[in-house]
């Protein structure tokens, strides 16, 4: 991965971890191994819902290309 697009990612996951509408939803994101190019994140399933509660998380992808072309998410675990 360029250093370019891991200033970028690490700018971003800076922005996303001090964001409190984020941590208000239940969304995290962080790097997986210290690898800028794998990320994890984890998603809280929404009230009143049949996902209420549970925490999703979502194995993603960032290319060498990044920013010009965007992370994949793979998917993941659930904690249902």
């Amino acid at each position: 991965m360029s250093s370019v697009a891991a200033k970028r990612i690490f700018r971003e996951l800076n922005l996303l971890s001090r964001c409190e509408d984020l941590r208000k939803c239940h969304i995290h994101v962080e790097l997986r191994n210290d690898d800028f190019s794998r990320l994890k994140g984890m998603v809280r399933g929404p009230p009143d819902t049949v996902y209420d509660m549970g925490d999703f998380e979502l194995d993603i992808v960032v290319p060498d290309s990044y920013p010009f072309i965007p992370p994949k998410v793979l998917g993941g675990d659930t904690g249902l």
